[in-house]
């Protein structure tokens, strides 16, 4: 929503801006993209560049090229789009990433099973 007042070439707008990212969002897509690399046999940056790339939420075009967004750029409600479309995108190939609080409650388990694997992430 933007509102604009002109007076004397002067505009003033009045804009919703969501905030960015959550420190918790951040964490937990880092635990997603750890699990689905695992699951795949990727390593974490492979991982994020295919999930990325295949998530038409973070895509823009600019002279006629597809671009990736960076989830850093994204806000509290764009996260929460990319989760739940990576948790559904994850599940259509085979492996069920858990929600947020099953992450909560499994944190130890699930952070222990990913720092095993790291030496290949």
């Amino acid at each position: 929503l933007v509102l604009s007042f002109d007076k004397k070439n002067a505009i003033v707008e009045l804009k919703i801006v969501y905030r960015k990212r959550t420190n918790e969002q951040n964490s937990y897509i880092h635990v997603l993209f750890g699990l689905y690399a695992i699951n795949f046999g990727y390593t974490l940056e492979e991982a994020k560049h295919l999930i990325k790339s295949k998530c038409h939420l973070l895509h823009y075009e600019k002279k006629s090229e597809i671009f990736v967004r960076s989830t850093a750029s994204l806000d509290v409600l764009e996260m929460t789009n990319f989760i739940e479309w990576f948790r559904n995108h994850s599940s259509q190939e085979g492996l069920y990433l858990p929600t947020p609080e099953e992450y909560k409650t499994n944190q130890l388990y699930i952070d222990e099973q990913i720092r095993s694997c790291n030496e290949y992430l």
